[in-house]
């Protein structure tokens, strides 16, 4: 196995957070600085420096169709002559991708943000981290806008039925002025500021987000032995239906949401809301389609 000299045109992998992106990128450099630009490194190129065989499997993982090993990994990062950070941020990448449960790839995320290179890079990661995983982030934002507010982390930590530390309100509040999602008015106090935060195809705030939704499902269940009756609605719906029509099914619920919005933007404009609420939507198969051959049954899997 051979080892790339160091090169400056080397893509920095802490501005990755996809580790087949980067591999992708590092195979457009010019592997020598002797070399011509127009002399790319290639599939073959790093397949060879890295010691595979063939290149159809660093092709197959770059593609997603196979999953880079923690050798593989080592291979490549010898391959590339990373330092020792860089190798550690590529494993991580690595475990992050891999992980099994979405549990373990919010922690995998959590821990690719503790490196302080990535967060001179992206300085707002880990605020849109927290905003993207913490289910009480957009929470005390919409408290802000309610009417008698007060800047307060120990007021307001024991205004929310679900227990949250002042710390953590100071916190999260701090993260909302840093992303920009709230401001403060001339006298001093905050407000909501005009601006939504979008996760783009980021994968770490995918992550992140899928653990806030697994969070307030949990809230829900909680709320079902906390919450009076009358100030709840946590029902289902068992359906049968045709699932190429599930798009239908989705228009419909989006469009909910949409009035559902409207609704508390007409109070907002109104000055008459006075607490904040979690709606929660979820729509998903029970079983196979009709007709489908059963996971395993005559099969290769």
């Amino acid at each position: 196995m051979s080892t790339l000299k160091s090169n400056p045109a080397r893509p920095s992998i802490f501005e990755f957070s996809d580790y087949r992106q980067y591999l992708r990128k590092c195979l457009e450099m010019t592997p020598s600085t002797r070399l011509p630009v127009t002399k790319r490194l290639g599939l073959r190129g790093l397949s060879r420096l890295a010691g595979f065989r063939s290149p159809s499997y660093l092709k197959g993982v770059i593609d997603g169709d196979r999953n880079l090993s923690l050798e593989g990994c080592s291979r490549i990062a010898s391959a590339l002559n990373l330092n020792r950070f860089e190798r550690q941020h590529l494993e991580k990448l690595v475990r992050f991708a891999h992980a099994r449960n979405w549990q373990d790839k919010a922690s995998e995320a959590a821990s690719i943000l503790e490196s302080h290179t990535v967060v001179k890079i992206h300085p707002l990661a880990r605020s849109r981290f927290r905003y993207y995983s913490k289910w009480y982030f957009i929470a005390i934002r919409e408290a802000i806008g309610l009417p008698g507010f007060v800047e307060d982390p120990h007021l307001i930590s024991r205004c929310f039925l679900n227990e949250i530390s002042p710390a953590e309100v100071r916190t999260a509040l701090d993260d909302l002025a840093a992303l920009g999602l709230v401001k403060r008015k001339p006298d001093g106090r905050l407000e909501k500021a005009n601006q939504n935060l979008r996760s783009g195809s980021d994968p770490l705030n995918q992550a992140a987000q899928v653990d806030f939704l697994k969070r307030m499902m949990s809230l829900g269940s909680v709320a079902l032995d906390r919450i009076r009756r009358e100030q709840r609605e946590i029902s289902a719906l068992t359906l049968s239906c045709d699932i190429s029509n599930i798009e239908e099914y989705r228009k419909i619920i989006l469009e909910t949401k949409e009035r559902l919005l409207a609704l508390s933007n007409q109070e907002d404009r109104q000055k008459s809301s006075n607490s904040v609420i979690q709606i929660n939507f979820q729509m998903f198969p029970l079983m196979r389609e009709t007709g489908s051959r059963p996971r395993g049954e005559n099969s290769d899997e």
